[in-house]
């Protein structure tokens, strides 16, 4: 199943160039009214990670408390008919996302919008007969992501980007390429061999360490985690630079020999990332990776910037995280319906919603 990895990547350009063009006014109206509200951003699997994106930007630029988190913990979560929700999903067509909208819809939250990256879908056909929920659907030009998350990523990040730069003036309205955000002044090409050599020395290592400061790497982090562990490209451990300091350097004590460390760094971290970075053990390969400023376009680059890596991972163990061989069981699994038993009673249409305010 799936494609090649490294062929998913060659299309992030065209993926780019299309997600600053796509039409969104539907889930534009959500973001518009989740301004003033905290946020519960939710995804699964490779949308977890663009959940963690949009929680960032939406704290950053409306300063509201946000967080993300997946189907399962969304529904435990109570008091959401004061807050904006938001869903995410690049297929529109698995038992938890479509378990977790009913949910929603059912709780009425202030603001509820619906990002999909494919027409036609079970998710579509379920937000379009209630007209509050501000549902968007597109289909990327890339066609669907290999087995890991990959251009889809990229596509709902930009169009988060370009959805609160419409709706705040908190964004500056930046025109920036694809290639300088990624490689500066470098061709692509060669930026991509340099990170490739630079992080090489990681991947001899069993055991990888991903350690960030602000928000704005936490998406790249959480993608990383999540491409590790569903391509089973090698153990990983993610935190914070502080919470490192809590007793998990003491794994590097114990395991020091079979784990190399991973540094996302952006203006606000350099401090923090120097000083802890200093006091590591000298022969545990350390790779620092500057994203710069501290906004929307830094994590953009931090989350484009750990598909590469992970593609690196995964190329040096002889692993292809696009195309693995996925056993019967976990077919089973994915496709599991736990959502009717957890489900609280009939939902209203969108004539019986509003009758309650009549």
């Amino acid at each position: 199943m799936g494609k090649p990895y490294w062929s998913d990547l060659e299309n992030l350009q065209r993926t780019w160039d299309w997600a600053h063009q796509a039409e969104m006014e539907n889930f534009q109206r959500a973001v518009r009214s989740s301004v003033g509200s905290r946020l519960v951003s939710i995804g699964s699997g490779g949308s977890l990670s663009v959940a963690a994106f949009a929680s960032y930007i939406h704290n950053l630029y409306t300063t509201q408390g946000s967080e993300a988190v997946t189907p399962l913990q969304a529904a435990e979560l109570q008091g959401v008919r004061d807050a904006a929700v938001f869903l995410f999903s690049a297929g529109g067509s698995n038992p938890d996302v479509l378990g977790i909208c009913r949910r929603l819809i059912g709780a009425e939250p202030k603001a509820l919008g619906v990002l999909c990256l494919r027409a036609g879908s079970p998710l579509g056909r379920l937000c379009r007969q209630y007209e509050y929920v501000g549902f968007t659907e597109l289909d990327l030009p890339s066609g669907k992501d290999g087995f890991v998350a990959t251009n889809s990523l990229l596509a709902f990040a930009i169009l988060l980007h370009r959805a609160y730069a419409n709706c705040t003036y908190a964004i500056p309205k930046e025109e920036i390429t694809f290639k300088e955000l990624i490689a500066g002044q470098k061709a692509l090409t060669d930026w991509t061999n340099d990170l490739r050599r630079a992080s090489a020395p990681l991947w001899k290592k069993e055991h990888l360490l991903v350690l960030y400061g602000s928000r704005a790497a936490e998406a790249a982090t959480r993608d990383m985690e999540s491409k590790f562990s569903e391509a089973a490209i090698g153990p990983i451990q993610v935190t914070d630079f502080r919470n490192f300091a809590h007793g998990r350097h003491h794994w590097l004590d114990k395991k020091g020999a079979e784990t190399a460390v991973l540094a996302f760094i952006d203006e606000q971290d350099r401090e923090i990332a120097a000083r802890t970075l200093k006091l590591l053990p000298k022969q545990i390969p350390t790779l620092k990776f500057d994203i710069g400023r501290h906004h929307s376009y830094a994590a953009i680059k931090a989350l484009v910037s750990s598909l590469f890596l992970s593609g690196f991972a995964a190329e040096a163990r002889g692993i292809d995280p696009g195309r693995p061989r996925v056993i019967t069981f976990g077919r089973e699994i994915y496709h599991l319906n736990i959502w009717n038993h957890r489900q609280k009673g009939r939902l209203n249409t969108t004539e019986e919603v509003l009758a309650k305010y009549d």
